[in-house]
């Protein structure tokens, strides 16, 4: 086969390379190729890469398969892959990606920077996320990925320039790694590369604090954006959603208001819905191999519809019923909870009949001080009379300085207070029961200790307020409204907050109810030894919307988008 000869130098030289090497077959193109020096070679791969998609070279993903054999491209990963492409050639040069958490997100972000540094070793990149600890990691990977395959990439580092905070190329480029309150002064994103900013909320509960998701906003706007020195450099924005005013809602507020920057934005939900970019059926799990369709019903389950929406459909939504608003409740850490109360109690909703089915059953842990008060812990189940008297006990045992058990008297409790009562001395709580209300091994025996000896400090609390939204309008829409009620941060606080947000429309009502009536029960007594603070100014809530719930359709499960309830 006669040897084909490069173009001569022009101003099109790259172009009509591109159109020779498109002309040939795979046998003659490899054959070309061979003949060619190491120099040329490698400009040969660049343009196959970069104008016909051709080789290892073609995206960040094909790269990242090259170099890791145990790398497995799967299908988001390719399509992220050439949204990268596009970030960084000027075809889409800002972008949002939203998808759920443990999906390769950050990896993928990891692999378009190699690939970005070899393809143009002299860009400048700066990436950064919710802290440090996370930045490093990233930082380290890019760095230990160009080193360890130096023989085959383009881009050669400083030897004194190689901190995975920081590290330079001979050619100019480099990238800084940095968390989100970290200084970035003096640093600067060139044309060529790209500003990145990854999950820049640490957990939902932190995007779910207006302060924060403020100071993000404005880390964005008034720092990171002012880091790039040409506007042709690319901005790529991604995380899961967890609020509606998170980073990705306020942008495309800005957007909608015509007051921002257009982006385009790249949602790959965890169930495909109707216009899927991957074209994959609606219901269709975003990585079957990873998360099957059951799985992603198990976890939306544990999350609440409310949570599921966002974390898992990229469809954060504003879930309130027509009583309690979500933005009333003021999420905070266990450590910001008090030492010291004026009053405590544990307040307890029980149903009727002695079935682990129907109704739930469900006990919260209260303090208050002055005018705010504190739900520190939940237990909730579909508990039998045996089981209720037992996490009665339990969560006695898991605060002890807590002396008050308020029992609502009405459904079970003349059954439940007798057994709790009475002193046992044989009694025993068994394996089984203790793993039903998830005990350690010592819950488990200062449980059998507190039933041998009998449980004091128990209350039958009369239902005498009417109906239960008279109820949550006398007791708890005060306090919650005027930003008194705090909830701590725990395994239990989504299936409270969609309980709550969604009385009276919720399928399920226990928690509000066990709400109301220890609000009530500690605004009776004495007066409070702490002094009360003003209450906050009600925060303003957006037009209501209900809970998507999860459905089945066929053998695969649906979380459809939210649509608006009409008040009663």
């Amino acid at each position: 086969m006669p040897a084909r000869k490069l173009p001569a130098k022009r101003d099109d030289a790259m172009a009509e390379l591109a159109e020779l090497l498109k002309s040939m077959a795979p046998p003659e193109l490899e054959a070309f190729a061979l003949q060619l020096r190491r120099e040329d070679r490698q400009l040969l791969e660049r343009v196959m890469a970069d104008t016909t998609a051709i080789g290892w070279r073609a995206d960040p993903a094909s790269m990242a398969a090259h170099l890791d054999p145990n790398y497995r491209v799967r299908r988001h990963d390719a399509y992220l892959a050439k949204k990268w492409r596009e970030l960084t050639d000027g075809t889409s040069r800002r972008q949002i990606w939203n998808l759920p958490g443990r999906l390769g997100k950050t990896r993928g972000v990891g692999n378009g920077l190699v690939w970005l540094l070899d393809n143009h070793p002299s860009s400048n990149s700066i990436y950064t996320t919710f802290g440090q600890l996370l930045a490093d990691e990233l930082g380290a990977f890019v760095r230990d990925t160009l080193k360890a395959n130096r023989a085959e990439l383009r881009a050669t580092l400083r030897r004194d320039r190689q901190q995975r905070k920081r590290f330079v190329t001979e050619q100019g480029g480099g990238l800084l790694v940095a968390g989100l309150d970290a200084v970035t002064r003096g640093f600067g994103v060139n044309r060529g590369g790209v500003l990145v900013v990854d999950d820049p909320f640490k957990s939902w509960a932190e995007a779910h604090s207006e302060s924060r998701r403020k100071w993000v906003v404005e880390q964005y706007r008034g720092t990171l954006r002012d880091r790039l020195d040409s506007e042709d450099s690319g901005i790529l924005i991604c995380h899961h959603r967890v609020h509606m005013e998170d980073l990705t809602g306020w942008l495309k507020k800005a957007m909608e208001d015509e007051t921002g920057e257009e982006f385009e934005i790249v949602s790959l939900p965890m169930l495909a819905v109707a216009g899927d970019v991957l074209g994959r059926e609606v219901g269709e799990p975003l990585a079957p191999e990873q998360f099957p369709v059951d799985a992603v019903e198990q976890r939306a389950k544990s999350l609440g519809s409310y949570l599921a929406a966002a974390l898992l459909q990229q469809d954060p939504s504003e879930v309130e019923g027509t009583e309690l608003k979500r933005a009333w409740f003021h999420l905070v850490e266990r450590g910001e909870v008090p030492q010291a109360w004026d009053q405590a109690l544990t307040s307890w909703d029980l149903k009727l009949k002695n079935k682990e089915q129907g109704d739930y059953v469900v006990g919260q842990a209260w303090l208050r001080t002055g005018a705010d008060y504190w739900l520190v812990d939940q237990l909730r189940g579909q508990y039998d009379h045996a089981t209720t008297a037992n996490a009665i006990a339990l969560l006695a045992v898991r605060h002890p300085r807590i002396t008050s058990h308020v029992v609502e008297a009405a459904g079970s409790h003349d059954e439940v207070l007798p057994q709790l009562r009475k002193p046992m001395p044989a009694y025993v709580v068994t394996p089984e029961m203790a793993g039903r209300l998830g005990m350690t091994e010592a819950e488990r025996e200062m449980v059998q200790a507190l039933r041998r000896r009998g449980m004091s400090g128990l209350i039958a609390h009369p239902v005498t307020e009417g109906s239960k939204p008279v109820r949550v309008r006398t007791f708890t829409v005060p306090a919650a409204e005027a930003g008194n009620v705090h909830v701590v941060v725990a395994h239990w606080t989504p299936e409270y907050l969609d309980e709550s947000a969604g009385f009276p429309d919720a399928s399920h009502d226990d928690v509000v109810d066990a709400t109301s009536q220890a609000l009530q029960r500690l605004g009776v007594g004495t007066a409070s030894i702490t002094p009360a603070r003003r209450p906050a100014a009600p925060p303003a809530v957006a037009p209501q919307a209900t809970a998507p719930s999860v459905r089945r359709v066929g053998a695969q499960v649906v979380l459809p988008r939210t649509r608006p309830r009409p008040r009663r």
